[in-house]
């Protein structure tokens, strides 16, 4: 193409480029650690009745009606991978307070693994760097794949990026700088 068309610059699509981005981080292995804890917090709300229930009330009190349920990813969708992390983040706070009074009850129980999963302030951190790089992507991705996207809107994107590259620039997870 480019002997047939020396000045023609060949770009190619762009949220394509961007969803192959996104799905290579998801593959890396401290991105599936990450994930792998997030899906034991989301499947034991999922499979236990009291702690859901529990959960569902700090839910109601800390965030009202607006609240999000727990996501669960689906393997071929990368993006629910970024909803299943970005749904604990938002409920970090009833999933800590529910975790409290779990492990306070007489009654009840839960595994030690989902405590140290909860308690451990790493994993918050970790999850919400990974989903400020993913929600910048995510964003570029909406933007592209648009029936109505035009190159400039990329320039703008990326210029957006650029004046904001305080907030990213020095995002570590654990010994990978983003």
């Amino acid at each position: 193409m480019n002997n047939k068309y020396p000045k023609i610059i060949f770009l190619g699509c762009l949220a394509h480029n961007l969803n192959l981005l996104v799905g290579d981080i998801i593959k890396l292995d401290w991105v599936q650690n990450i994930l792998l804890n997030a899906i034991l917090i989301v499947k034991f709300f999922k499979r236990h009745t009291i702690p859901a229930a529990i959960l569902k009330k700090y839910q109601e009190i800390n965030y009202g009606s607006k609240f999000k349920s727990l996501k669960l990813p689906v393997e071929t969708r990368w993006g629910s991978s970024v909803k299943c992390l970005d749904s604990i983040k938002s409920n970090q706070l009833a999933i800590s307070l529910t975790t409290t009074e779990l492990i306070n009850h007489p009654t009840s129980s839960i595994d030690l693994e989902i405590i140290n999963i909860v308690q451990n302030n790493e994993f918050w951190n970790e999850v919400q760097n990974l989903l400020v790089i993913l929600k910048i992507l995510v964003s570029g991705i909406t933007i592209f794949e648009g029936n109505t996207s035009y190159l400039s809107q990329f320039y703008k994107w990326y210029e957006k990026l650029e004046t904001n590259e305080s907030k990213y620039k020095f995002i570590k997870v654990k010994e990978y700088q983003i």
